[in-house]
């Protein structure tokens, strides 16, 4: 049985597995084996399979599926028998059942070669958490002592920390002496082996054109610029890449049927925002990753026989935002807009509490006076400095708002999606004050129209012009 392909990055760690739990006449196996690393690095699989491969009885327990220790020594014992398993209040209890079965079954084989198991514990720091003595893990070292030698095993404990860093571990520090495990590290998955993992994955999965597997690396290379510093672990990671990367192959074997293969690099360059609406729309939670995209495809059957460039600003028209960037950027419109001496009559609720007749006057008055002036395009406005963009957004959203990370991460998500425009200083010299930021909308009017009304927001009431 070889090592699946998905784990062929693995193979010198399975090699060091298989010598350490083959069996040998003259070695015997290791009493203890701790084996860690990050989070779907692989483990639990490389230790199933070299364990499988040497065809050993495995006493296999998922910690996740114990919360208390009662049952983590009822499931113990029934993994070992069919017969009714008696109480056992604690530890000692445990001991004394498994001593009896283990003595009554090498009476019952009578056998030269008794009856071995590796015992593994997955995901060990949890069931350490319900020990409240802090010695249970000494005393699961210790079970072939205990147990006056009867029951012969191999005890293989997975987790993700170091060893000396287990819970309650500088409690029996000092007493474990011979009793310390081997110790293998299992590392994180490197960029290319990611690559290779993803690409052997989707050529399993689906069925890919040979006019696209030159291409599918590329197209794997710029999901992970994408997702890789976003996701959790591997499993979100290849769950997201996977399904959009299909989705992807799935639309670009339509278009190749109906074109020479011009248009390459333009799919790439697609290809990448396709990559970021879906990071913007799923880890802002506005969707599911099913449900972008099953939207993608409706988009994209209704708009398939269109130009590149209608495409394009279809997409950069329908792109789904959070409620706060909406908001940021209905605030930094209105900043452009608006000459910033009208900020208090606009914006200030209990200057317009107070003096709404005045406030009328005013605004009506502006419309009058304005109307005779020829306004500038959009583009060339004056930009908003940052704290005007925030008081402004304040408004809108409400006083008791909080000014967290959050919208300063939504203002570098609109920068990146060309909806905004980080400018310069006041002087116009083109270098970036960070200390004062400032911000330009380069958005259309009517985008910004239906992306209010989108979240019906009356836009009108309080542009002046």
């Amino acid at each position: 049985m070889s090592l699946p392909d998905s784990y062929s990055c693995r193979s010198s760690i399975s090699t060091c597995l298989e010598k350490l739990f083959s069996s040998n006449p003259l070695i015997p196996y290791p009493s203890h084996v701790y084996i860690y690393g990050n989070n779907n690095t692989g483990k639990s699989t490389l230790v199933k399979h070299v364990l499988n491969v040497h065809k050993h009885s495995i006493l296999w327990f998922d910690c996740r599926e114990i919360y208390s220790l009662n049952m983590f020594y009822s499931t113990f014992i029934s993994s070992l028998t069919n017969q009714s398993v008696p109480t056992m209040r604690n530890f000692n209890d445990f001991v004394r059942v498994l001593r009896d079965y283990s003595i009554q079954e090498n009476n019952l084989k009578k056998k030269k070669t008794k009856q071995y198991y590796f015992v593994v514990l997955h995901h060990i720091e949890l069931l350490l958490n319900y020990d409240t003595t802090g010695h249970l893990l000494y005393l699961l070292f210790k079970l072939n002592e205990l147990t006056l030698g009867n029951f012969h095993h191999s005890l293989v404990l997975i987790g993700h920390q170091p060893f000396y860093l287990l819970p309650q571990m500088n409690q029996i520090e000092a007493e474990l002496g011979v009793l310390t495990p081997t110790t293998i590290f299992i590392p994180a998955y490197t960029r290319t082996e990611i690559i290779a993992i993803l690409q052997n994955i989707l050529t399993q999965q689906q069925d890919i054109l040979p006019s696209s597997i030159s291409q599918l690396q590329i197209i794997i290379e710029l999901a992970l610029q994408i997702f890789y510093a976003v996701t959790n672990d591997l499993v979100e990671l290849k769950d997201m890449s996977t399904m959009c990367i299909k989705d992807y192959l799935r639309i670009n074997a339509k278009k190749q049927a109906n074109d020479d293969g011009m248009n390459n690099d333009y799919r790439m360059l697609y290809q990448k925002e396709f990559f970021m609406q879906v990071l913007n729309s799923v880890y802002t939670r506005s969707m599911s990753i099913p449900k972008f995209l099953d939207t993608h495809t409706a988009d994209e059957e209704t708009i398939e026989n269109a130009s590149p460039i209608s495409i394009m600003n279809n997409k950069t028209n329908t792109r789904d935002l959070p409620l706060s960037a909406k908001f940021l950027l209905i605030a930094i419109y209105l900043a452009t807009q608006n000459a910033i001496k009208y900020d208090r009559m606009l914006y200030d609720k209990q200057s317009q509490g107070k003096k709404s007749r005045r406030a009328k006057i005013m605004h009506k008055r502006t419309q009058l006076d304005t109307a005779k002036i020829e306004y500038l395009p959009l583009s060339s406005n004056k930009p908003v400095a940052l704290n005007r963009l925030l008081a402004i957004y304040c408004s809108l959203q409400g006083d008791t708002i909080p000014l967290t990370s959050q919208i300063y991460s939504q203002l570098a998500l609109l920068t990146s999606m060309r909806l905004i425009e980080l400018v310069g200083g006041s002087n116009e010299s083109g270098i970036i004050n960070l200390n004062e930021p400032k911000y330009r909308c380069i958005s259309s009017s009517d985008y910004i129209r239906r992306l209010a009304s989108s979240i019906d927001f009356k836009i009108d009431n309080l542009l002046l012009v």
